[in-house]
């Protein structure tokens, strides 16, 4: 009876002792987290002015050609919100905006042969919205280390306009969907505010830095 009762006093121990670590850990079940971001690179449109750019260079070895190359934009704004389920699963929500803009102009001649100048402007906008599901497989005080898998919508529209006649024109994405595979680390220099850092794959920016809050 007295080994009954020693190991049924041991086994209360060990669990007053697990649930004490968990809730003083970064995070565990029932925290709800939200993460407000800014990341890069714009590849999308860091690609097409390249692609212009070298088009420049070889048009203007024949007729004048692509001048003023120029390009602008954002990196990726976004947010998400995570409810943990258990300890270290946690499903969420994910949203992300990018934007860019590339400009030149070409000098050619028009139907009579008289030298003409036009304008061109590439704007590519793109927004992802996504479910995710969360793994956090680091546990400590002030420090949350995890890893997500995400997939939802995803649409890029695509706009040329220029003072070409017949020039404009828009097109969407063929395939409106979005994955990414992430990995990040948050870090909390108070029971409910911090930072965070991740690195990913698809679905939005490369490597991603902001604020982290938790409830």
């Amino acid at each position: 009876m007295k080994k009954i009762t020693i190991f049924l006093a041991m086994i209360c121990t060990l669990n007053f002792s697990v649930k004490a670590q968990d809730e003083s850990s970064a995070v565990h079940k029932g925290t709800s987290l939200i993460d407000v971001y800014y990341g890069g690179p714009n590849l999308y449109g860091a690609i097409f002015k390249s692609l212009v750019e070298s088009a420049a260079k070889s048009n203007n070895n024949n007729n004048g050609g692509i001048t003023n190359v120029s390009g602008s934009g954002s990196g990726f704004i976004g947010g998400k919100y995570e409810y943990l389920l258990t300890d270290i699963f946690g499903i969420g929500v994910d949203f992300n905006y990018s934007t860019y803009t590339v400009k030149f102009q070409e000098l050619t001649t028009d139907n009579n042969g008289t030298p003409v100048i036009y304008h061109y402007s590439y704007t590519t906008p793109a927004i992802r919205a996504m479910v995710g599901f969360n793994f956090h497989f680091v546990h400590a005080a002030n420090i949350d280390v995890y890893g997500a898998v995400k997939t939802g919508y995803y649409n890029r529209t695509t706009s040329f306009t220029s003072d070409q006649p017949g020039y404009n024109f828009t097109f969407t994405s063929l395939i409106p969907v979005a994955f990414r595979l992430e990995t990040g680390m948050r870090y909390f220099f108070t029971p409910n505010v911090g930072v965070h850092a991740n690195i990913g794959i698809g679905g939005g920016p490369i490597a991603v830095g902001g604020v982290s809050l938790k409830f």
